[in-house]
C-alpha cells in the first residue's frame, strides 16, 4: 500500500465516524495535515465528537481550576490548526472532549474481573 492510499482510506474512515478518540498521539505540527482535517470533520458534522487522551493531566482534586485550565489548554492545541476565525474555533471546541483516565485499563480491570468470575486464569 503507497501512503496516499492509506491517507485517502484514513481520512474516509473519519469522515464516516461520529466519535474519534486519539490516544497516544501529540498535538505538535508533524501531524498538523491531520489536525486540520479533524477539525474541518469538527465544523462540518454536528454529530461528531472528539474525544482526546491527555497522559499528562494534572491530577483531579475537590479544586478543578487547574484541570479546567489544563483542558482549555489542549483543545487550544488542537483547534490552532483550524484555519477558521475566532467564534467557529469556540464552537467546534466545545465537541472536543478531554479523557484522563486510561479507558484501556479500565477495560482490562473489567475483562479480569469477569475471568476471575468465570474461574478462569487471567493472563
Amino acid at each position: 500500500m503507497n501512503g496516499e492510499y492509506v491517507d485517502s482510506r484514513v481520512y474516509e474512515l473519519l469522515e464516516k465516524s461520529n466519535l474519534i478518540y486519539i490516544y497516544g498521539m501529540s498535538i505538535g505540527e508533524t501531524d498538523a495535515i491531520w489536525w486540520k482535517r479533524i477539525c474541518d470533520l469538527l465544523s462540518q458534522k454536528q454529530n461528531l465528537r472528539i474525544i482526546l487522551h491527555c497522559f499528562d493531566a494534572p491530577q483531579e482534586s475537590l479544586f478543578r481550576t487547574k484541570h479546567i485550565a489544563y483542558e482549555r489548554k489542549m483543545r487550544e492545541r488542537l483547534i490552532r490548526f483550524s484555519e477558521f476565525d475566532e467564534e467557529k474555533n469556540n464552537e467546534i471546541s466545545q465537541w472536543i472532549h478531554i479523557a484522563t483516565n486510561n479507558i484501556f485499563n479500565e477495560l482490562k480491570d473489567i475483562c479480569t474481573e469477569k475471568i476471575e468470575e468465570q474461574g478462569l486464569k487471567a493472563m
